[in-house]
C-alpha cells in the first residue's frame, strides 16, 4: 500500500506541475515534461546502483571485513563522481 501511495503522489505532482508549467508557456511545459520523463527513466537505474551498494556494504560489514568495506567504498566513489560530472 505505501508503494502505491508513493507512486500516486509522484504522478499526481508531475501532472500538477506540468499544468503550472503550461501556464508559463509552451517551452516551459515541454522542458518540464522532458525533465520529468528523464527522471522516470533514470530512477530505476539509480535504485539499482543503490541496491548493489547496500548489498556490498552490508555483506562486508556483517562479516567484519572492514578492509573489503573500504575497497568497496573506493569502487563507489569514482562512479558517483563521474555521474555527477556528466550531469552537471
Amino acid at each position: 500500500m505505501p508503494g502505491l501511495i508513493n507512486t500516486a503522489i509522484t504522478n499526481l505532482s508531475v501532472v500538477v506541475l506540468t499544468g503550472i508549467a503550461g501556464q508559463l508557456g509552451r517551452e516551459v511545459a515541454i522542458g518540464y515534461a522532458m525533465g520529468a520523463r528523464l527522471e522516470y527513466f533514470l530512477q530505476p537505474i539509480a535504485f539499482g546502483f543503490g541496491t548493489a551498494i547496500v548489498a556490498m556494504v552490508a555483506t562486508n560489514w556483517g562479516a567484519r571485513q572492514f578492509a573489503a568495506l573500504a575497497r568497496s567504498r573506493g569502487l563507489v566513489r569514482p562512479r558517483s563522481r563521474s555521474c555527477a560530472e556528466q550531469s552537471g
